[in-house]
């Protein structure tokens, strides 16, 4: 266990800290496990990683996008008119969704005659669980 570092910020400031808002979580004073924080800083994946990350999850921060993974989930492989049909939704609206969920890596597709099947990546199936079990706010 490293030993907390009670220390003046870079540019101490003269005056106290101002109030926050009722609900706000900061500290009331500077302290570092500098142990722990450096660390971690330095186990941060590189931007460009972190990049990628928010990417994927952004491209399932729309509830269309929420659906069609839901749907892809239960449904392990849909054509657009499977998809289009479920969520109510024109053809074109649930193609623009795919597109930018297949662009974020979160969905596969492939030609099967003349339809198209598109079915959940590994990386869609963890996001979407992931977000599955994420508590809500009350």
């Amino acid at each position: 266990m490293s030993e907390r570092s009670h220390a003046a910020p870079p540019a101490a400031p003269s005056a106290p800290r101002p109030a926050t808002p009722r609900g706000t979580s900061v500290c009331d004073v500077i302290c570092l496990d500098l142990d722990t924080a450096e660390r971690l800083r330095r186990q941060l994946p590189p931007l460009a990683t972190r990049r990628r990350a928010a990417a994927r999850a952004g491209a399932l921060a729309d509830p269309t996008r929420v659906a069609i993974a839901w749907a892809l989930a239960e449904g392990r492989e849909l054509c657009v008119c499977d998809l289009a049909w479920v969520l109510e939704r024109s053809q074109s609206a649930v193609s623009h969704h795919l597109r930018r969920m297949r662009d974020a890596g979160l969905v596969d597709y492939r030609r099967r005659g003349r339809t198209v099947m598109y079915a959940l990546t590994k990386v869609g199936a963890a996001l979407l669980a992931a977000a599955r079990t994420s508590p809500t706010a009350s």
